[in-house]
């Protein structure tokens, strides 16, 4: 089953405007280490705190649901072996 994402639609006022998608990606290694937990650490905060509050704001469709809950589970995976 496909996720709704229709939430994530943003429309623009401006009529000359052309709709461009920006996907983000972050990759961090599993293995134990003192960076790798400042990563972890630091994808956990962008998706939990610092993305739902600035989203809209930087003209973003912030993740919520079941997206945000698949991030940080992703999160979680950076510093856990």
């Amino acid at each position: 089953m496909q996720p709704d994402l229709s939430h994530l639609t943003k429309q623009t006022t401006n009529t000359t405007a052309y709709p461009v998608v920006a996907v983000t990606y972050a990759l961090g290694k599993t293995a134990k280490s003192a960076k790798n937990a400042v990563v972890s650490d630091f994808l956990t905060w962008i998706l939990s705190t610092y993305a739902p509050a600035n989203a809209d704001a930087l003209g973003y469709a912030p993740l919520t649901g079941a997206m945000q809950t698949a991030g940080l589970a992703q999160a979680k995976k950076v510093n856990s072996k």
